[in-house]
């Protein structure tokens, strides 16, 4: 279950650009909350609280608790925008949740099992595909990930999203077919197959 995280907020006075860039100065991150057909709120965040949370990764998949005017709403980040050279947060735009409504989110795939798996040890490659999908599920049931065990991928064979195991509440919007992860290479039959043409075309 989703730990619900508290997120320190401010009414935002002026809107637009100007507004924007005055905030960044202080130290705050301009924001929103839309959705279930609710007018706009514009507010602000303080900066390192953000940032504390967005540098520990899965930001998109923490459920967070704002109150604001005497209001309290329980969101979901949607989008964050950076700064296209510094990388630093610029905008955070969150949604509104409930309980009783499925959310559509993007959950990152954690890839275990390199050290043990056939195929690498074989002098195989893990080409992974598929970094992210897409799940739908009520917010408390949203992982923060999906574990992708690779240790019995041998060269030549592929993972698909079928393969992963998901949490009780979880069914994902991407394509249950897709391939997450392959495992690339030659195998001893292949390199023994090219040796015997080599030797038989030397021998002509």
């Amino acid at each position: 279950m989703s730990t619900i995280l508290p997120l320190s907020a401010e009414a935002r006075e002026r809107l637009g650009k100007g507004g924007s860039r005055t905030l960044r100065r202080l130290g705050k991150i301009p924001a929103v909350i839309y959705g279930q057909n609710k007018e706009n709120i514009h507010f602000s965040l303080n900066e390192k609280e953000i940032n504390s949370y967005y540098y520990k990764g899965n930001f998109t998949t923490n459920l967070f608790y704002i109150e604001l005017n005497k209001n309290k709403y329980q969101v979901l980040p949607k989008l964050v925008q950076l700064h296209p050279v510094t990388d630093r947060i610029e905008h955070v735009d969150f949604i509104h949740v409930s309980e009783n409504a499925e959310v559509k989110v993007v959950i990152s795939l954690h890839f275990v099992g390199e050290d043990k798996c056939i195929g690498i040890k074989r002098g195989g490659i893990l080409n992974i595909i598929t970094h992210n999908i897409e799940v739908m599920c009520h917010p408390s049931k949203i992982p923060h990930s999906l574990e992708v065990n690779v240790a019995e991928l041998d060269i030549g064979r592929s993972l698909h999203l079928t393969d992963v195991a998901l949490p009780e509440g979880v069914r994902t919007v991407t394509e249950r077919s897709v391939t997450i992860a392959t495992i690339i290479g030659r195998t001893s039959a292949d390199e023994a197959s090219d040796s015997t043409e080599n030797s038989q075309a030397d021998s002509k």
